[in-house]
């Protein structure tokens, strides 16, 4: 990830979800959502690490797409930590 630099890997992609919504990249604003969701688990939040998963596969869902094979490979062990962390139900509901 951001080799431990929360601070670093939430202002970058601050920066590109402001570019990607000015040119309507709405991909690329889902792709952001999981490094901040991946960041926030490596943190230690588990609730804002859930939230923004959701919210981009909400987003990839509106837009037809998935995640594709290696993005799944890298993303889900952060997802899988935080859904044990919270426990499924929890981690649902976030």
């Amino acid at each position: 990830m951001g080799l431990g630099d929360h601070e670093s890997v939430e202002s970058l992609c601050r920066e590109g979800l402001d570019v990607a919504r000015q040119i309507e990249h709405t991909h690329a604003v889902a792709f952001i959502m999981h490094v901040l969701g991946a960041s926030a688990c490596e943190e230690g939040l588990p609730v804002r690490s859930a939230r923004l998963w959701g919210a981009a596969e909400s987003v990839l869902d509106a837009l037809g797409l998935g995640l594709g094979p290696a993005e799944r490979y890298f993303y889900e062990p952060y997802f899988t930590v935080a859904r044990a962390r919270l426990g499924e139900e929890a981690f649902e509901m976030a």
